[in-house]
């Protein structure tokens, strides 16, 4: 009975074929809408790692310019500096990064705040979860020295 129903597909190969090729084209499938979207998600991590470095480079410059008008530029507070770098890197990152997420150091001069921040995560893929890491470098210079 089981013969007689499959009959044309046994008896044609063809059916077999298309069966295979039709899966193999749904796997394919599978595949690339998977792996755009971790490469949508990896693109979305990193612009929100690149934002909160800005930010953290940004607060970094505002404290240089606020240590110029209260010393005059002399005895810089480095510490300050790298504060409200921290505060602002920590307030402008997406809570899902908070873990994963830090600053690496923070280089400070009178005329250039650097902030390198550098971030892992874990972004599922069709063939199970992947950890990425990347770095982020921003720089910022201060209004007092833009002023000339």
């Amino acid at each position: 009975m089981l013969k007689e129903r499959f009959k044309g597909v046994i008896a044609d190969r063809r059916g077999v074929g298309v069966l295979f090729m039709g899966a193999v084209m749904l796997l394919f499938i599978y595949m690339l809408l998977g792996y755009s979207l971790y490469v949508s998600q990896l693109l979305l991590a990193r612009g929100a790692l690149l934002k909160a470095t800005l930010a953290a480079a940004k607060a970094g410059a505002y404290q240089v310019d606020v240590n110029v008008a209260q010393h005059g530029g002399k005895n810089m507070d480095r510490r300050a500096v790298e504060r409200a770098a921290e505060e602002a890197f920590a307030g402008n990152l997406p809570p899902v990064l908070q873990r994963r997420a830090g600053i690496k150091n923070v280089t400070v001069n009178p005329r250039l705040v650097k902030v390198r921040a550098k971030c892992s995560v874990d972004i599922m893929t069709p063939l199970g979860p992947r950890r990425d890491s990347f770095e982020t470098e921003c720089r910022a210079v201060p209004r007092s020295i833009r002023r000339g």
